[in-house]
Protein backbone atom coordinates (compact mmCIF):
# COMPACT_ATOMS: atom_id res chain seq x y z
CA UNK A 1 0.00 0.00 0.00
CA UNK A 2 1.36 3.42 -0.99
CA UNK A 3 1.75 5.91 1.82
CA UNK A 4 2.30 9.63 1.34
CA UNK A 5 4.18 11.73 3.85
CA UNK A 6 4.14 15.53 4.05
CA UNK A 7 7.48 17.15 4.86
CA UNK A 8 8.01 20.77 5.85
CA UNK A 9 11.26 22.59 4.97
CA UNK A 10 13.21 24.03 7.89
CA UNK A 11 15.05 27.34 7.47
CA UNK A 12 18.26 25.25 7.59
CA UNK A 13 17.25 23.26 4.49
CA UNK A 14 16.18 20.12 6.36
CA UNK A 15 12.75 18.54 5.79
CA UNK A 16 10.71 17.17 8.67
CA UNK A 17 7.31 15.82 9.68
CA UNK A 18 5.38 17.73 12.33
CA UNK A 19 5.85 21.14 13.90
CA UNK A 20 9.50 21.13 14.98
CA UNK A 21 12.70 20.21 13.13
CA UNK A 22 14.38 17.34 14.99
CA UNK A 23 17.84 18.50 13.88
CA UNK A 24 17.84 22.02 15.29
CA UNK A 25 14.45 22.59 16.97
CA UNK A 26 13.30 25.21 14.44
CA UNK A 27 9.56 25.73 14.10
CA UNK A 28 7.21 28.23 12.52
CA UNK A 29 3.53 29.14 12.46
CA UNK A 30 3.42 27.69 8.92
CA UNK A 31 4.68 24.30 10.11
CA UNK A 32 1.98 24.32 12.77
CA UNK A 33 -0.58 25.35 10.12
CA UNK A 34 0.30 22.41 7.86
CA UNK A 35 0.31 19.93 10.75
CA UNK A 36 -3.11 21.14 11.94
CA UNK A 37 -4.57 20.89 8.42
CA UNK A 38 -3.29 17.32 8.06
CA UNK A 39 -5.14 16.30 11.21
CA UNK A 40 -8.40 17.30 9.53
CA UNK A 41 -7.86 15.28 6.35
CA UNK A 42 -9.65 11.97 6.26
CA UNK A 43 -7.46 8.94 6.95
CA UNK A 44 -8.61 7.55 3.59
CA UNK A 45 -7.34 10.62 1.72
CA UNK A 46 -3.75 10.81 0.58
CA UNK A 47 -2.36 14.25 1.30
CA UNK A 48 -1.78 16.48 -1.71
CA UNK A 49 -0.98 20.12 -2.28
CA UNK A 50 -4.52 20.60 -3.63
CA UNK A 51 -6.09 19.05 -0.51
CA UNK A 52 -3.94 21.26 1.70
CA UNK A 53 -5.06 24.32 -0.30
CA UNK A 54 -8.68 23.24 0.09
CA UNK A 55 -8.09 22.92 3.84
CA UNK A 56 -7.05 26.59 3.89
CA UNK A 57 -3.27 26.22 4.17
CA UNK A 58 -1.57 29.49 3.20
CA UNK A 59 0.67 29.93 0.17
CA UNK A 60 3.56 30.81 2.52
CA UNK A 61 3.21 27.41 4.17
CA UNK A 62 2.75 25.53 0.88
CA UNK A 63 6.00 27.03 -0.44
CA UNK A 64 7.84 24.94 2.17
CA UNK A 65 5.99 21.64 1.65
CA UNK A 66 6.95 18.53 -0.29
CA UNK A 67 4.98 15.30 -0.39
CA UNK A 68 6.77 12.00 -0.81
CA UNK A 69 4.98 8.78 -1.70
CA UNK A 70 6.54 5.61 -0.28
CA UNK A 71 5.92 2.18 -1.75
CA UNK A 72 6.24 0.51 1.65
CA UNK A 73 5.72 1.73 5.21
CA UNK A 74 9.10 0.29 6.19
CA UNK A 75 10.80 2.84 3.89
CA UNK A 76 9.16 5.88 5.53
CA UNK A 77 11.21 8.30 7.59
CA UNK A 78 10.46 11.41 9.68
CA UNK A 79 13.15 13.85 8.54
CA UNK A 80 15.93 14.31 6.01
CA UNK A 81 18.92 16.61 5.83
CA UNK A 82 20.14 17.14 2.27
CA UNK A 83 23.75 18.24 1.74
CA UNK A 84 22.72 20.21 -1.30
CA UNK A 85 20.61 20.19 -4.44
CA UNK A 86 21.11 19.79 -8.15
CA UNK A 87 19.52 22.92 -9.58
CA UNK A 88 19.29 23.29 -13.36
CA UNK A 89 21.91 20.54 -13.73
CA UNK A 90 24.45 22.09 -11.33
CA UNK A 91 25.33 20.86 -7.82
CA UNK A 92 24.73 23.58 -5.20
CA UNK A 93 25.89 23.06 -1.62
CA UNK A 94 23.14 23.62 0.95
CA UNK A 95 25.03 26.60 2.37
CA UNK A 96 24.90 28.26 -1.07
CA UNK A 97 21.24 27.83 -1.98
CA UNK A 98 18.92 30.80 -2.14
CA UNK A 99 16.18 31.67 0.32
CA UNK A 100 13.65 29.65 -1.70
CA UNK A 101 15.34 26.45 -0.44
CA UNK A 102 16.52 27.61 2.97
Amino acid sequence: MLKSQVFFRCNGGDYFVGTRCPFDGWSSPEAEEVTAALKHLSAAESPSIQRLKEAGVSEAALERVIIVEFGDDRARFDAMAPRGYIIKGKWVELKDVGPELA
